[in-house]
């Protein structure tokens, strides 16, 4: 499969995987593979799988090709969500908040746990303004889901409400807790709405 990537080069290595990038007819990719010292099984078939089944709801970056070994995904040529907040006008970043709010209903909904979304440093992408989720392989199903409490989780973080205190958004992070933590109940729309419109009136 990687014969059909030209121009690989190394890219970042994490914990779990090693990234490289390179070219697929014409267009910039990036290629995941497990790293050499992971003990982790079946983690690139698994993110394949679910990059594939989360296309159609709007979720995640394009997967290309996929094998056992690697995955080829389109390359997302923006900041990290975190680094993007620090400088974003208030306006947009309410926007790209209720937008990973969004997006992790959908997967709540879909009875899905992507995990990570209590600290989305480095699997929040923004591509023209818009926040891409990546980083799927650990993704699973599950009747407990816990994709809007753990973002939930993240707004109230002592790092995240520093950020907002600085562009003078002051969001009422006890009603915040106490809204979250009856959706995790019942995973109600009714709470999930009201986490929305608490959101809306702080910014």
């Amino acid at each position: 499969m990687l014969s059909k990537i030209s121009h690989l080069s190394f890219f970042r290595e994490g914990h779990r995987g090693v990234i490289s990038v390179g070219f697929y007819r014409g267009n910039k990719v990036v290629v995941k593979a497990l790293h050499p010292s992971s003990r982790a099984i079946g983690r690139i078939a698994n993110e394949a799988y679910w990059l594939s089944f989360l296309r159609p709801y709007a979720i995640g970056p394009r997967l290309i090709l996929s094998n056992s070994e690697h995955i080829v995904e389109e390359f997302l040529d923006g900041p990290f969500f975190i680094d993007w907040a620090a400088c974003a006008r208030r306006s947009y970043l309410l926007r790209a908040v209720l937008d990973i709010l969004s997006q992790c209903r959908r997967l709540d909904v879909l009875r899905l746990n992507k995990f990570e979304m209590h600290r989305p440093y480095r699997n929040v992408i923004m591509r023209r303004g818009k926040p891409v989720l990546i980083d799927f392989e650990r993704c699973k199903r599950t009747l407990h889901p816990k994709n809007v409490t753990q973002f939930c989780q993240f707004l109230f973080s002592r790092k995240f409400s520093f950020l907002l205190s600085q562009k003078e958004v002051f969001l009422d992070f006890s009603t915040l807790r106490r809204l979250a933590a009856s959706y995790k109940v019942s995973y109600s729309p009714i709470y999930y709405r009201r986490i929305m419109l608490l959101l809306k009136e702080a910014f």
